[in-house]
């Protein structure tokens, strides 16, 4: 299998409940199980990332509101 520079392989254990439905969202988007499950990953990442500045604009407005 070709990796696309930067990419890392690792091996993850699922419960056949979880790889079952890996394996169909898979499917409905025409995507490899590994793809599908690096999308997901990536998604979930990038809102942390988002959940994270929302937080820190948050905090710095009560931070503010609090410190006129």
């Amino acid at each position: 299998m070709t990796e696309t520079r930067g990419s890392q392989r690792f091996s993850i254990t699922l419960s056949a409940e979880a790889h079952e439905w890996l394996k169909e969202q898979a499917k409905s988007q025409g995507r490899s199980l590994g793809n599908m499950a690096g999308q997901i990953i990536t998604q979930a990442k990038e809102g942390a990332v988002e959940k994270a500045a929302y937080e820190r604009g948050r905090l710095a407005g009560i931070q503010q509101a609090m410190n006129p």
